[in-house]
């Protein structure tokens, strides 16, 4: 019906254009609409995920991809708040929400330091350097308390703490990106957190430069500047790595056991959790290798720990440990 109505206001003259650019417009803002929903609802699922999968994954990193969804969920949430206010009262805005909004926008710049910091501390790149961590914090504490002075007494000034914002968002992608550059191998919450970095390195020069040139996606209220208008379609699609993590964190955690109800409680008492895990994927036939793969753990620490539970179980090699648990 709505494409039939739109056909109909394609008839020549000066009418028919207007009304055909007020149905362009009231279409992209329904997108606009519904792309926020979408990519808030999107968010919310991932972050409920990842708190849970966070208690049932062997990936030391899975636990910080939810850090930065938090201040970006509630930015989504405060640029639709806005955008409708625009349409409702032109030119009115409430001081709370923008201060909301710029803190948030912190929140995410941080969140995203401290994930390269941590990723390259438990991926075994350089140790965790705390001091560039406090620094980074104590800055993004600064701005932050800045906001609202500049906002009711300086509010020109406000460009210069976006440029500092994305200056910090650069320095995160940035060093996330030069991880590859060690060709270790990488937790998959760490690839993760680069394909975000790698969108977010194609996005933020866009808008950071585009944005004080008074650049705006057509047909959008051109009240709004373009960190309103193109979020909720970044934060779409920045969903997407964390989405695939997930998935793919779930299928490993609901990976089939070979050991009966009887055996693990038997086991519990004997095993630590950890030989649990490398008893199981011994007994599914995984190489020390593969084991190491999906575990997380280096090959001479799986090794060290099927020695243990040979002792614990008093067998030599793979086939008595088969025999014992009656997998032969």
């Amino acid at each position: 019906m709505y494409v039939l109505f739109m056909c109909g206001n394609l008839a020549p003259g000066k009418k028919g254009n207007i009304n055909r650019k007020y149905d362009i417009m009231f279409f992209v803002d329904t997108l606009f609409y519904l792309i926020s929903l979408f990519s808030f609802a999107f968010g919310i699922l991932n972050l409920g995920f990842l708190l849970f999968i966070k208690q049932n994954t062997h990936d030391r990193g899975a636990w910080t991809l939810s850090i930065p969804l938090i201040p970006l969920i509630l930015i989504t949430v405060l640029l639709v708040f806005e955008y409708y206010l625009e349409y409702r009262y032109p030119g009115r805005r409430i001081l709370f929400v923008v201060l909301l909004f710029e803190w948030s926008r912190l929140a995410v710049a941080f969140s995203w330091n401290f994930i390269t910091y941590y990723h390259y501390a438990i991926n075994r790149v350089e140790v965790l350097k705390r001091r560039a961590i406090y620094f980074i914090a104590a800055v993004c504490l600064g701005i932050a308390a800045a906001v609202p002075f500049i906002l009711y007494f300086k509010p020109a000034c406000m460009p210069v703490l976006y440029a500092a914002v994305v200056l910090l968002l650069y320095h995160a992608g940035i060093r996330a990106i030069l991880i590859l550059r060690k060709g270790r191998k990488l937790y998959p919450s760490t690839k993760a957190a680069l394909a975000v970095a790698v969108i977010s390195l194609l996005v933020y020069p866009a808008i950071g430069i585009g944005d004080p040139l008074g650049w705006r996606l057509p047909f959008l209220n051109p009240g709004m500047s373009l960190w309103v208008q193109g979020h909720p379609l970044y934060f779409a699609v920045a969903n997407i790595p964390f989405t695939l993590f997930i998935i793919k964190s779930l299928k490993r955690s609901h990976r089939a056991s070979f050991l009966t109800e009887t055996q693990q409680k038997e086991f519990e008492g004997q095993l630590s959790l950890r030989e649990i895990e490398v008893l199981e994927l011994l007994l599914l036939g995984y190489s020390y290798k593969r084991i190491a793969e999906a575990l997380f753990i280096s090959l001479p620490t799986v090794k060290t720990h099927v020695q243990h539970i040979y002792f614990k179980l008093d067998v030599k090699r793979r086939v008595e440990l088969f025999l014992k648990l009656g997998r032969a």
